[in-house]
């Protein structure tokens, strides 16, 4: 298969029933000049969309990973906080519990066990 395909199809419309040297058309030579500054136009602004795309998606990645590392952050101080409270919890518990020998059964510490018992 030729690589100019379109040239050969000129010259074989051009020639002749001898093998003399054709010379083409200025006409057909300006229509192909034309296209190719079409195409390599075209090209070049393909070329930027995907520089300017490539450059969004570098922003995109860093605002991603910016987002990753705050949500890491705000869920690791959650953490430490959510152990804080678990912490107190036990330690009111315990105390609750330890106040039961003080305390009858239809006292305060009936209202203790009500509360234990809403928390489950």
């Amino acid at each position: 298969m030729s690589d100019t395909p379109r040239t050969e199809a000129e010259v074989a419309r051009l020639k002749g029933p001898t093998d003399d040297l054709i010379t083409i058309d200025a006409n057909f030579a300006c229509q192909l000049e034309r296209e190719l500054n079409a195409a390599n136009v075209e090209l070049e602004e393909k070329r930027k969309d995907i520089v300017w795309l490539a450059t969004e998606k570098a922003k995109s990645e860093n605002y991603v990973t910016q987002l990753e590392n705050r949500l890491r952050a705000l869920w690791d101080k959650l953490e430490g906080e959510r152990k804080h409270y678990m912490d107190r919890i036990k330690r009111l518990e315990e105390a609750g519990d330890a106040m039961e020998q003080w305390t009858s059964e239809y006292g305060p510490i009936y209202n203790w066990h009500k509360a234990k018992e809403a928390k489950l």
